[in-house]
């Protein structure tokens, strides 16, 4: 393949061998594995939203910013876009009240807890 050799070695196995199933010993079952706790559970906390901040629930990037400094939103407005793994996230106000600063733009990355959205 490229321009590229290989060396193979080919066995031939007589048609009376080849019906039968190779011996292998059984293997032994799936042994358990233990993981290491979530990092929420070790003690990092993840801060969470509240009626004065947007944070963001995951890390991604920012694909859309639905609001402007100074505009009037109701509870559930679309204030954010958020693409982590091929999937959008819409990311909501959990409140009613004044966009006072944006802390994102489109194509910035973001992590779970940073402050997208401040309100007055």
């Amino acid at each position: 393949m490229e321009g590229k050799t290989y060396d193979v070695d080919v066995e031939v196995v007589p048609e009376s061998q080849s019906q039968q199933a190779p011996e292998t010993p059984a293997a032994p079952g799936p042994r358990p594995v233990k993981m290491p706790p979530p990092a929420f559970a070790r003690g990092r906390r993840i801060p969470k939203s509240d009626e004065k901040t947007c944070r963001s629930p995951l890390a991604g990037v920012v694909t859309s910013v639905a609001v402007a400094a100074g505009q009037t939103v109701t509870k559930n407005d679309p204030l954010v876009i958020v693409e982590a793994m091929k999937m959008e996230t819409r990311i909501a106000s959990l409140a009613a009240g004044v966009v006072k600063a944006i802390q994102v733009a489109p194509g910035d990355p973001v992590q779970p807890g940073q402050v997208l959205i401040e309100f007055e």
